[in-house]
């Protein structure tokens, strides 16, 4: 259990084609639960040269962490086309936890839970979606009375991400 804690750090390793969320502001989507930290505690990500996410929470009245057990943070991910279905794990290292009087200890890496991807449209299970996915993805749909256009644009939108033009790799 934690006690006596006022700020931490870890590196957060995503699997390849996961990252973490932009927010509109263009700082990255993490959150901490207000259930474990006092409203005077901030967080903050960075991406690293590695790929890696550096992560570091404080408190800028020097408050402790709560004692307790459950998630100190969220973190929003998405994906990108090269991310494959599978389970995939994210890691954490370098994890520094710090007292109010600025003892540093340090926690030994660690993973901080998994990812299930699935890739619905792939219908022929080969972790590529191309023209054919969508040929038969369309030929089930068409059975019923759909709009095309709305189809198409929400095929995009689900499963390419929005903005991105479905081509054949």
């Amino acid at each position: 259990a934690i006690s006596n804690l006022s700020a931490f750090q870890c590196n957060i390793h995503l699997p390849a084609g996961f990252s973490i969320a932009l927010k509109e502001d263009s700082t990255y989507d993490v959150e901490l639960n207000r259930n474990r930290v006092s409203s005077t505690h901030t967080i903050s990500a960075s991406k690293k040269d590695d790929g890696s996410y550096l992560l570091v929470c404080y408190s800028n009245n020097n408050e402790v962490i709560k004692d307790g057990s459950g998630e100190l943070f969220y973190i929003n991910i998405e994906t990108d086309r090269l991310a494959l279905a599978g389970t995939h794990t994210i890691q954490a290292s370098n994890i520094l936890f710090s007292t109010p009087a600025g003892k540093e200890i340090a926690v030994a890496d660690n993973t901080l839970g998994s990812i299930e991807m699935y890739m619905p449209a792939d219908v022929e299970t080969d972790n590529i979606l191309n023209s054919e996915d969508l040929r038969r993805v369309v030929t089930a749909l068409s059975q019923d009375d759909y709009n095309w256009e709305r189809l198409e644009k929400a095929y995009k939108t689900l499963v390419l991400g929005e903005g991105k033009v479905f081509a054949d790799p």
